[in-house]
């Protein structure tokens, strides 16, 4: 009964385990909150870089495609002619002097062409006889005659098909993006024709039309096959993979356009690099296409770098081409982020910090009300609490008919303890016989200090026969229960009085009538129960 009714009375939300509970929801909801905003945050950058992925290979395509169409209207406007065709058809059946002519006849007529074509980014103006013998290099007139199989597949494959061949491919002197053409004259194939463009005219063309960072890496295993050794000095190690290497013309090409972009200082960008081959390593050794975003150190920018893989002739992944670009999406996106992920982990410090004042507050009032609801000696309840249950119990035995007993008992000859042995061992006695009438009684008696050496024993739904019996345990207890003061032993003696709650009884009639048969105890000798 105490421990019910005490509950009801002074407990508060939240509990210890209540406020535990509290913390754990917050943590969890915040961090569910946190997670759910960076999945999302994940997921939609994600698509981002797919986007990014597919516009950038669509502009590199469209780049390609458009330095195609400018070599095809050159071999059709200037090189598919009969008095070009000619003389590679001369050439073909030719002494080594003929052909020296003919090819001295080959450089008068297009040389000219080559300059003003080298100019916008033409790098090869190259013929070759039949089987793939090197005819006449425009950029390298002095070198010829040698076999180019094995070399050139794309001119191996124009010889096979006599179709025209278009790709990236490696070579002895430069890499570039090919365009082979067969030759023909007078229905017979007399050889083919090369219209290369160097990396560096695309990169030019992408730089005014698509503005951003551009650069282009070789596998250096396939590239250093294919390069003469002469020509190897002008590679240098790429910074994002040892696997790789750029030409050190397009360096000094970025580094040279990089303050009119205004996109990030030459140095930041090597630092960046470095930084990205160990995120980037092992998608570039699986040949994958991506995109990749990456925070400018000390600013507030970020860069999109894309990776496409570029294919040879062959349809061996020997390059990639790289763009950097500045993206305000993706900053604003991450600034807004970062701006939820604060306003969360603040509230959820608030909840938190709110919760614990919270609760601090309530064990403030439980703890106050246990003192003003608690004997301070006894730890028993006090007077007032007893009489608010009482008074609870007398509604409920009202209004059902129930009954309920009381009983109101009082150490035997206290007054002698506290003259004999002090009032220390006086209060002693008292927290010795209050803990074991709590201890004594049933679960659901209440026990509480009434005053000086009085306590009182509420026993709900008992009748005074039943409360006897349960007085008679107590009273046994107590009395052979010694109580230890210093070298002395104390037996201790309580007299009860005990009445029964009946039907339409005040509570001042209830207690008058208990405290007249516990007067009748003590003046019939002490020690004994009187039951009314």
């Amino acid at each position: 009964m105490e421990q019910k009714l005490r509950k009801k009375m002074v407990s508060g939300w939240p509990s210890l385990s209540g406020i535990s509970l509290y913390f754990v929801l917050v943590v969890l909801c915040v961090a569910g909150t946190l997670y759910f905003f960076s999945m999302e945050n994940a997921e939609r950058e994600e698509k981002h870089l797919q986007l990014t992925t597919e516009q950038q290979r669509i502009q590199l395509r469209a780049l390609t495609i458009s330095f195609e169409n400018i070599a095809d209207v050159i071999f059709q406007n200037h090189i598919n002619r009969d008095e070009i065709l000619a003389i590679m058809a001369r050439a073909n059946s030719a002494t080594e002097e003929e052909q020296t002519r003919q090819r001295e006849l080959l450089w008068e007529k297009l040389s000219t062409l080559y300059e003003n074509l080298y100019d916008h980014g033409v790098r090869q103006f190259h013929f070759h006889l039949p089987e793939a013998n090197s005819f006449l290099r425009f950029h390298h007139p002095s070198f010829f005659g040698e076999s180019l199989q094995g070399v050139r597949h794309s001119i191996e494959r124009v010889n096979e098909t006599r179709l025209p061949v278009r790709g990236f491919e490696e070579g002895k002197n430069y890499y570039g993006f090919r365009n082979v053409y067969p030759l023909h004259f007078q229905g017979k194939f007399v050889g083919t024709m090369e219209i290369s463009y160097s990396f560096l005219a695309l990169r030019k063309l992408a730089v005014r039309v698509f503005p951003a960072i551009y650069t282009l890496i070789l596998h250096k295993d396939i590239l250093l096959n294919a390069v003469l050794k002469s020509e190897q000095s002008s590679y240098r190690q790429c910074f994002i993979s040892e696997s790789y290497l750029k030409h050190q013309d397009v360096v000094a090409n970025i580094k040279k356009e990089l303050p009119k972009l205004n996109i990030i200082p030459f140095q930041t960008l090597k630092e960046m690099n470095k930084t990205l081959g160990r995120k980037v390593e092992k998608r570039l050794l699986l040949g994958q296409e991506f995109s990749v975003s990456h925070k400018v150190p000390g600013g507030d920018k970020i860069l999109l770098v894309t990776f496409l893989p570029i294919k040879n002739v062959k349809g061996e992944n020997v390059a990639y081409f790289i763009s950097y670009k500045e993206d305000s999406y993706l900053l604003d996106f991450k600034n807004r982020y970062m701006r939820i992920r604060f306003i969360v982990t603040c509230a959820g410090l608030f909840l938190l910090l709110a919760g614990g004042l919270y609760h601090r507050q309530e064990e403030k009032k439980k703890k106050y009300m246990t003192l003003a609801t608690t004997d301070s000696l006894t730890s028993v309840p006090n007077r007032r609490h007893f009489d608010l249950v009482t008074d609870q119990v007398m509604r409920e035995a009202k209004r059902k008919q129930g009954v309920f007993s009381l009983v109101i008992l009082d150490i035997d000859d206290f007054k002698k303890v506290n003259d004999t042995f002090g009032h220390e061992i006086g209060d002693q006695v008292l927290m010795s016989t209050a803990a074991l009438l709590r201890s004594t009684v049933r679960e659901q008696d209440l026990v509480a200090r009434w005053g000086g050496e009085e306590f009182v024993i509420l026993l709900p739904g008992t009748s005074a026969q039943q409360a006897c019996i349960v007085v008679e345990k107590v009273r046994r207890a107590i009395a052979s229960t010694p109580v230890m003061a210093d070298l002395d032993t104390i037996m201790v003696t309580c007299s009860f009085g005990v009445t029964q709650y009946v039907q339409h009884m005040t509570k001042e009639d209830l207690f008058k009538k208990v405290d007249m048969a516990l007067y009748q105890a003590k003046k019939s000798g002490k020690n004994r129960i009187i039951c009314t």
